[in-house]
């Protein structure tokens, strides 16, 4: 028997989400405390470059850069560093010891980014590349999504495992007789 279910990392720079999920769905993760939800709350409202993130106009606002040497180097080194932040966290608060798959959510730009700082040692390095808050991108636009990258991962584990199965249970080292 399998439980089919994973871990979806939706990442944004004004917010973070965790599910947990399975081909029937996903259900949101409530956040430790010590996970930080936006960009401005993992640098501390400063970034490379002599920038700083500050929000302007509440929480439905992300944070805003502003300074010099305002260039992309810069933006992908702050980037790069909330990234790892919410790895570790999200892995230190919410995954440690547990043996889920993760898979990512977010921009185009920050798929390479993520895989490349994530210390997560269940991490794909698949995901969705899609804006988690962008108006159109609902919990069905997400589980639908989702199942097309999982399903075939899951699948091929069913296979695999029939497999090592039918191989132990030919060489006399299983069985399929519950007495």
């Amino acid at each position: 028997q399998q439980a089919g279910r994973y871990h979806l990392l939706a990442v944004t720079q004004k917010s973070v989400r965790l599910f947990e999920g399975g081909l029937e769905g996903l259900d949101e993760t409530v956040l430790d405390d010590e996970v930080p939800t936006t960009i401005v709350e993992a640098l501390g409202g400063q970034v490379e470059g002599e920038l700083n993130v500050n929000s302007y106009g509440g929480l439905s606002y992300s944070g805003m850069f502003h300074g010099h040497h305002d260039n992309k180097d810069d933006r992908n080194k702050d980037i790069e560093r909330y990234l790892r932040a919410v790895d570790r966290a999200v892995y230190d608060f919410h995954c440690r010891g547990g043996d889920l798959p993760l898979y990512f959510a977010g921009d185009v730009d920050y798929h390479d980014i993520f895989f490349k700082v994530s210390h997560h040692p269940r991490n794909t390095k698949k995901g969705i590349r899609i804006n988690p808050d962008a108006v159109e991108v609902d919990r069905e636009r997400l589980e639908q999504e989702m199942e097309a990258v999982f399903r075939p991962d899951f699948e091929k584990e069913v296979h695999d495992l029939t497999e090592q199965f039918g191989n132990a249970k030919a060489r006399a080292g299983g069985s399929d007789d519950v007495d």
